[in-house]
């Protein structure tokens, strides 16, 4: 009887310890365990505007928030009615988009960055930079030589949800964007891949 007991909890033990099973990636960032993450239970998404964010953008964030939202069926990211200032980028337990005036010098291709903080497979906090310094943005009337902001925060969004870069078929997570493209709307392949996890 005594053994069957033993042999019971070594068995739960090793349960308890097993590792995680591997999922396919379906266009998703992975944890060390093959999990795909996603803000699960973390749900809606508030993600703030710094006060570095000039106001014309703000309708284009907003759009390209609501682009994300119509695709899944429900309200997955919020762009907060209030702005903050007085943080800089980093792990503090808010979601919160910045225009920079400062960059890498290493990194000046860069149009925007996506920081992703979680935990086990579940997404705690992600803060979008976009670079102010190198590139010139515009709102709803093209700019020529310019970014499009709607097109760069979609992307950067999608980021934010847990997606990785898809450069094999089309879509708005395409790592690089041209100057004056209009990248706004979810191909196929976005659809799938928000189907696959949410």
């Amino acid at each position: 009887m005594l053994l069957r007991v033993v042999g019971l909890l070594f068995l739960i033990l090793i349960t308890g310890c097993s590792k995680p099973k591997r999922e396919a990636d379906c266009g998703f960032v992975q944890n060390v365990y093959g999990e795909r993450v996603s803000w699960k239970q973390n749900s809606p998404v508030l993600m703030t505007l710094h006060t570095s964010v000039p106001p014309q953008f703000e309708d284009s964030i907003r759009v390209a928030a609501e682009t994300w939202n119509r695709a899944l069926g429900k309200t997955m990211i919020v762009i907060a009615p209030q702005r903050i200032g007085g943080t800089v980028p980093g792990r503090d337990q808010q979601s919160i988009i910045y225009y920079m005036n400062t960059w890498e010098a290493e990194k000046a291709s860069e149009q925007g960055r996506t920081s992703l903080y979680w935990v086990g497979d579940q997404i705690q906090e992600a803060d979008i930079r976009i670079n102010g310094l190198n590139y010139a943005f515009f709102g709803a009337a093209s700019v020529s030589g310019a970014v499009s902001m709607e097109s760069l925060v979609l992307h950067e969004l999608g980021h934010v949800l847990g997606l990785k870069h898809n450069d094999s078929s089309p879509s708005v997570m395409a790592t690089y964007l041209r100057l004056n493209q209009d990248r706004t709307q979810l191909q196929g392949s976005d659809q799938e891949s928000l189907n696959c996890k949410y």
